[in-house]
């Protein structure tokens, strides 16, 4: 099977039932698909997503100027779901909202929900957003 990344990309709409698989597993279902795909056709929401991704598979960088790090996974969780964490943030007027920030149970206390903030706070920071 090859080695298994983790890496961080914005959430497409070919993700959406996986990312609310997640969310039901996390949240207990706080969105719904139409939930999150209004939120992917907001200029003023960013959705980004923990994939799992093979090592043959091709990156889709977060934003054009920003290359993150892959993260190799070791010990893969035993959660099939190839989407392991979900981050909104919203902009209003000047301000971010973090209004969701979730890492699938499998993942947790490895510092991914820390890494997701604060690749929500670089997006803020990107959208001039001052609180």
């Amino acid at each position: 099977m090859g080695k298994q990344y983790l890496e961080l990309q914005v959430l497409t709409d070919d993700q959406l039932s996986a990312v609310v698989e997640l969310d039901q597993r996390c949240l207990g279902g706080l969105w719904t698909i139409d939930g999150y795909q209004r939120e992917i056709d907001s200029p003023n929401s960013d959705l980004i997503i923990w994939k799992r991704v093979n090592e043959t598979e091709n990156s889709q960088p977060i934003l054009e100027d920003l290359k993150l790090p892959k993260i190799e996974l070791k010990n893969p969780g035993s959660s099939g779901n190839e989407i392991i964490g979900i981050g909104c943030l919203w902009a209003i007027l000047e301000e971010a909202h973090i209004t969701i920030l979730a890492i699938d149970p499998d993942y947790q206390g490895k510092g991914l929900g820390e890494a997701l903030l604060f690749q929500l706070l670089v997006s803020a920071w990107k959208r001039k957003l001052e609180r």
